[in-house]
């Protein structure tokens, strides 16, 4: 029997159950699935446990294979909204399926090779920090005005590591990455009215003055990631930043 979802993200079909890993914390729901291509070398398969029959977040388990061995397994929290749920699916208990995984290029109107990260991809693998290896981008699916997030991890073997710091922190779709000048644009936005962009340069973090920070506010959520950048950015640092409020602007470029 073949049972097929129309949506705008994923169909499935009813087929027997993958052999590979599993999350050992198990919900009253598990389903396997598989993506319908070849991304980046790996077939990807794994499990979701919903937090509910109709839920859209719930936590995930991918093995990203190569030649039919696992070559690394991505485990999320429970509360990830992981977004190939997305599209109000009932989920059954020890059902497969398979997703149709959405390439960047056809999910994104601006897409650039300044501007390579999909919409409604649920994860892809892009040089963030431009050492000529990819990483792993998994979204978050959060449906911000500034667009989805995407946690960012290194790939050492086996293992992946979050890196969970400026700028990585801060990647979303609508980032814009400047391979010839070593460059990350990220762009916040809360509300109608405020709005931020932070260059970042790889390089060694320089050291910013209290006078400078003394600019931006901790009582704003926008204004506290310009500090969070000045203080905890490793691999890059702030050039510059474009702050917005209403009528109130901010404009700092580090004078090194």
């Amino acid at each position: 029997m073949i049972k097929k979802l129309i949506l705008p993200i994923l169909f499935a079909l009813l087929v027997g159950e993958s052999a590979f890993a599993e999350d050992p914390k198990n919900t009253t729901i598990k389903v396997s699935f598989e993506y319908d291509r070849v991304v980046n070398g790996y077939k990807v398969s794994g499990y979701f446990y919903p937090c509910s029959e109709d839920g859209e977040w719930g936590k995930v388990t991918m093995n990203f294979i190569k030649d039919g061995k696992v070559e690394f397994v991505f485990h999320s929290d429970y509360y990830s909204c992981y977004s190939t749920t997305y599209g109000n699916i009932h989920w059954k208990n020890g059902e497969h399926y398979v997703f149709k995984y959405i390439l960047p290029e056809k999910d994104n109107p601006y897409y650039s090779s300044n501007n390579p990260l999909g919409y409604h991809t649920s994860f892809q693998f892009y040089d963030v920090n431009f050492d000529g290896k990819p990483e792993l981008l998994v979204s978050d699916y959060s449906r911000e005005r500034g667009g989805n997030n995407f946690n960012v991890y290194s790939i050492n073997g086996s293992s992946l590591t979050h890196l969970n710091y400026p700028p990585y922190n801060a990647i979303c779709n609508s980032c814009e990455f400047y391979l010839e000048h070593q460059e990350i644009v990220t762009f916040y936005e809360d509300g109608v009215w405020e709005y931020m962009k932070i260059v970042f340069h790889k390089g060694k973090p320089t050291k910013v003055s209290a006078k400078d920070k003394a600019q931006f506010s901790s009582d704003s959520w926008i204004e506290k990631q310009a500090l969070d950048a000045f203080d905890n950015t490793r691999d890059f640092y702030v050039q510059s930043i474009e702050y917005k409020m209403g009528d109130h602007t901010i404009k700092w470029l580090n004078r090194q």
